[in-house]
């Protein structure tokens, strides 16, 4: 029986430690906060980044894993963002703000590793023109909501 009992508590925390939920506004408020810093800082590498190839300063293969990591990173922290369930209507306002800032970087990011990956270093600086804004719109968004 106690066996049974071990088992079946270790399905139950399998299954519900996939997905977390806050219990405040609050509580996502500050989730939500961690997550835009977060990206604002691969936001932030990405942007080192571009400045740096447009110097000549980074070699191709060293950029093509720094912008894949950015991106995966930013992909990641978005991913952990969106398994938190909001607690209600007002969290859900905070998550598509938050969401749409985010899949832009993310975009963006995706962007700026494609073109190193093909070999397109000259278009970065183009590429990563909206970086700077959606860093800023991080910044506010963190600020607004720690």
């Amino acid at each position: 029986m106690t066996r049974r009992l071990l088992v079946a508590c270790i399905a139950l925390v399998a299954t519900t430690s996939c997905v977390g939920s806050s219990r405040t506004k609050h509580d996502y408020d500050l989730k939500a906060a961690n997550t835009a810093q977060a990206v604002a800082s691969a936001v932030g590498t990405a942007q080192a980044a571009v400045k740096g190839a447009a110097a000549r300063r980074i070699p191709a293969p060293y950029l093509s894993v720094l912008l894949n990591n950015t991106a995966k990173d930013a992909s990641a922290t978005q991913a952990t963002f969106d398994s938190v369930q909001p607690p209600g209507e007002p969290s859900d306002k905070v998550r598509e703000e938050l969401d749409q800032i985010v899949s832009a970087a993310i975009s963006t990011l995706v962007d700026l590793r494609t073109a190193v990956r093909r070999g397109e270093i000259d278009k970065l600086a183009d590429i990563g023109t909206p970086l700077a804004t959606l860093h800023d719109k991080l910044d506010a968004f963190e600020k607004a909501h720690s």
